[in-house]
């Protein structure tokens, strides 16, 4: 006929059992698999069948897990977590630093950038200056007033007049 309902159905090896058979060490066993009285080992140190773990595994804990964490495992943790916040905060801290100084250097560009545009026009109004007296001095009239003040000369039928000295 069929299976029998009562018998445990066996586990395939890598699947890993229901909570329930974790939980009850002699449930989904025939009476040939319980431990025997005088086998000397108990039901929690003899390997379970099908659980797909092997020794080499560590110990488990109650709820199947793993093994469990002492306190160094917590703490290098925390204490990674720790040196990873310091990092990170450094960090910042450095990059708001340089940030903070680049837009120092900014304004002082900019402060050396306005001088340099008020230099640069002022020099190009000296330059037309230039200009227009390159302009007049190859004129009549500068040349008329250079022979008057420097070196004295009259026109035909002008007269000078020389203030004396005292």
């Amino acid at each position: 006929m069929g299976r029998n309902q009562s018998a445990p159905r066996r586990q395939q090896p890598g699947v890993s059992r229901s909570v329930s058979q974790r939980q009850q060490p002699g449930a989904g066993r025939s009476v040939s698999q319980q431990p025997q009285a005088g086998s000397g080992r108990s039901v929690s140190q003899r390997p379970q069948a099908g659980s797909g773990r092997s020794m080499s595994q560590g110990p488990q804990t109650a709820a199947g897990r793993g093994p469990q964490r002492g306190s160094r495992g917590r703490w290098s943790n925390r204490m990674a977590i720790l040196g990873i916040t310091v990092v990170v905060f450094l960090l910042g801290a450095v990059v708001h630093f340089r940030s903070d100084a680049m837009r120092r250097k900014e304004l002082d560009y900019q402060l050396r950038e306005e001088q340099l545009d008020k230099q640069v026009k002022q020099e190009e109004s000296r330059a037309l200056e230039l200009e227009e007296y390159r302009v007049y001095v190859q004129t009549k009239q500068y040349i008329e007033e250079v022979a008057k003040q420097k070196l004295g000369l009259v026109k035909p039928g002008e007269i000078l007049l020389k203030p004396n000295p005292k």
